[in-house]
């Protein structure tokens, strides 16, 4: 049942409008002056207001203000005086839905409600479909995000496979080079072939270099930042490996 403020002065006028209305399928609330009005209307919430505009104290403009600033989706009707055509005119600039002259007729005031009452249903269908569109919206977001995630993690667990692939060819290479060089230096200790050994020490260096260079790199891609290289590192560890071969390559010279 949909609910209409009814507000005049004339009480003979309220007690009519409130007998046909209630016999029309509303439910009807009344209010003899402005100020009555405003305080139903902060309790009940009708969607519906029919008003009169002359009234002692708070007159109908003044209501129909005060209602659209409490909510604007409200439909007002004001009832002006025969040829008061300039109150009319006022009271639709400040949001009346629709204005009807006195002396009232019943087909007249059921046609303004019934066309105020479909506004008021497709102004809440409106609020309804823009709320579902925003919680749709939402959830579409939620899941926008959702599958960015998903395929930032699988770019990443790509990016980490194609590192591990490039990684494993290249440290085979430098295993490859190593071995290359440590076969040469152990062929010219048993030839006694210095240039050989010098070669192979060398194939075997460049090697190494590149293993420090290797971990270097991955500590850097670990840390997100540039760490300090230790001057001692790699040239002790290679004067150490020279002083092993050259302590060997003179025990074979001894021997034979």
């Amino acid at each position: 049942m949909t609910k209409v403020l009814v507000i005049d002065d004339e009480r003979p006028i309220l007690k009519m409008l409130d007998l046909y209305l209630s016999s029309e399928g509303y439910e009807v609330l009344t209010a003899d002056n402005g100020e009555k009005a405003l305080e139903i209307f902060e309790k009940q919430h009708p969607k519906l207001v029919l008003t009169d505009i002359k009234m002692p104290g708070m007159d109908g403009i003044e209501v129909l203000r005060k209602i659209k600033e409490m909510d604007s989706q409200v439909e007002v009707i004001v009832i002006t005086g025969h040829g008061d055509m300039d109150t009319a005119i006022n009271a639709l600039k400040y949001g009346a839905s629709d204005f009807i002259a006195k002396p009232l007729r019943d087909e007249v005031l059921m046609v303004s409600l019934e066309r105020a009452k479909k506004k008021v249903a497709m102004s809440e269908q409106l609020q309804d479909y823009t709320e579902n569109l925003e919680l749709k919206a939402e959830q579409y977001k939620q899941e926008l995000e959702k599958a960015q995630d998903e395929m930032i993690k699988a770019e990443r667990l790509a990016s980490i496979g194609e590192t591990v692939a490039s990684l494993a060819h290249c440290i085979k290479n430098i295993s490859t080079g190593m071995g290359g060089g440590m076969y040469m230096v152990h062929s010219g200790i048993a030839k006694e072939k210095p240039d050989l050994i010098e070669e192979g020490w060398a194939m075997f260096q460049r090697n190494l270099e590149r293993v420090s260079d290797l971990v270097l790199d991955l500590l850097r891609y670990a840390r997100q930042k540039k760490p300090q290289r230790a001057p001692y590192g790699i040239n002790e560890i290679v004067s150490e490996v020279v002083r092993s071969f050259e302590r060997h390559a003179g025990d074979l010279t001894g021997s034979s």
